[in-house]
């Protein structure tokens, strides 16, 4: 008895300590529905530290460009790397305060990918999937009319949102 809630203690600690190390996800048991057992695993999080820091250690940062002055403002993402973070910054004196936006980004995006756009304009951001050819259209207008801005999008079952 005294070994069963001993190997059951070992096995929560190892749990928590590995969840610390990864975005939190409220679909524990990965089934593709948020029900009871998913509520467990939060609770199971009850007084523990919190950060509401993104983690940085596995994002990218990409510096916009353009073919000329005052053109779109793209930014392209290595074929060779998916992660989960991507940083756009398009503050480069390069790219006008009215310029259109465009993220090229070859892999399916997955469920918690997320987009901090650095951006000195108020439009929009187009996210295009090249290989597939899919698009995404990211209305940022009105969020923040200031230069020098940050927005941030997440991807989720199919599609982008703002992080408000």
């Amino acid at each position: 008895m005294i070994m069963k809630h001993l190997l059951t203690t070992i096995g929560c600690l190892v749990a928590l300590t590995m969840s610390a190390q990864t975005p939190y996800n409220p679909d524990a048991d990965g089934n593709g529905l948020i029900g009871v057992s998913d509520l467990t695993s939060l609770l199971s999080l009850y007084a523990s530290s919190f950060s509401t820091g993104f983690i940085v250690d596995d994002a990218i940062t990409i510096v916009g460009y353009t073919e000329q002055e005052g053109a779109d403002a793209w930014y392209e993402a290595p074929s060779n790397v998916n992660p989960l973070v991507y940083v756009l910054d398009g503050t480069s004196p390069s790219i006008s305060a009215n310029a259109d936006q465009n993220f090229l980004i070859e892999a399916d995006p997955v469920n918690g990918t997320t987009i901090h756009l650095l951006s000195k304009g108020s439009s929009g951001l187009l996210i295009q999937q090249t290989s597939t050819g899919a698009s995404w259209y990211v209305d940022l207008c009105c969020q923040n009319n200031q230069v020098n801005r940050m927005s941030s999008m997440v991807f989720w079952n199919g599609e982008w949102y703002i992080e408000r």
